[in-house]
């Protein structure tokens, strides 16, 4: 099954979506289920109360869209572009997971993704604080500029990604995973002189 567009309050099961789906850049309290979006334009979309159970998202473009009390449940994204969307305005039902996506200057702030994967993602400059990340893995992600105050990292492994820099008096971090070279920056701005790294 395909549709060339989206409607309100609509239910799509097992359908297959490309291109432009929305001519006037909303949608509310559609559903979908077993839905797969496949090189979607969804930039700046405003979708509100909107339902997403075992979808797929695949070389899809949804930066900016807003994401309103919208649910996830056992949804993929693949090779997506995903800049500048606030996850924390999704709905309660959040289960989500990321592989190579751009996410650069979103926000999970207060979003709970506890063991959850990002897997070869950008996230320059996302806003993580508050977030529970208690055993989230970042697997060959780019870090630069991402805030983590007040996060709950225990158990997260950040050790294969670049750009970590988590201030351990402002978030939670027993056992939490990083490289050498993030460890070394951390005690460099504790004040510490780091002596036999990088020629030093």
């Amino acid at each position: 099954m395909s549709a060339p567009h989206l409607s309100d309050d609509a239910t799509y099961r097992g359908a297959t979506f490309t291109g432009a789906l929305l001519p006037d850049g909303t949608l509310q309290d559609a559903s979908f289920v077993d839905c797969t979006f496949l090189d979607a334009d969804l930039r700046g979309a405003e979708l509100e109360g909107c339902s997403f159970t075992r979808c797929r998202f695949e070389r899809c473009n949804l930066s900016n869209a807003r994401l309103e009390d919208c649910g996830l449940s056992d949804v993929r994204f693949d090779a997506c572009k995903l800049m500048g969307i606030d996850w924390s305005a999704c709905g309660l039902i959040f289960d989500a997971s990321w592989e190579g996506c751009v996410l650069d200057y979103g926000s999970f702030a207060g979003r709970k993704l506890r063991a959850k994967h990002f897997v070869a993602c950008s996230l320059l400059e996302v806003d993580f604080t508050r977030a529970d990340l208690q055993g989230t893995v970042f697997q060959d992600c780019r870090l630069g500029g991402a805030q983590f105050p007040g996060a709950q990292l225990r158990g997260a492994d950040l050790s294969s990604s670049t750009g970590v820099f988590v201030d351990p008096a402002r978030s939670r971090v027993k056992a939490t995973r990083i490289d050498l070279a993030a460890a070394v920056s951390l005690a460099e701005y504790l004040g510490f002189e780091v002596v036999g790294y990088g020629g030093a």
